[in-house]
């Protein structure tokens, strides 16, 4: 017990906040924000890459196709 406590005693501010966050549950919570801030930078590149995707390929043969209804009509 006695080496526990001079452990402790002798631990850094970091692996102090690191053993409290562990003992409170803390650091499962962070662990789930990273994981979520990831997934939301997975997601967001997903998103401008569907919007580039639109921006270049998908709006312009929409436009030509529109233009030509317009001219066989």
């Amino acid at each position: 017990m006695q080496g526990r406590i001079t452990k402790v005693i002798n631990m850094n501010k970091k692996e102090l906040l690191e053993l409290l966050e562990e003992a409170s549950g803390v650091s499962q919570y962070q662990t789930k924000k990273e994981q979520t801030k990831e997934l939301i930078k997975k997601k967001d590149m997903k998103i401008q890459e569907t919007n580039s995707i639109l921006e270049h390929d998908v709006i312009p043969q929409f436009e030509a196709l529109t233009k030509d209804k317009l001219v066989f009509d």
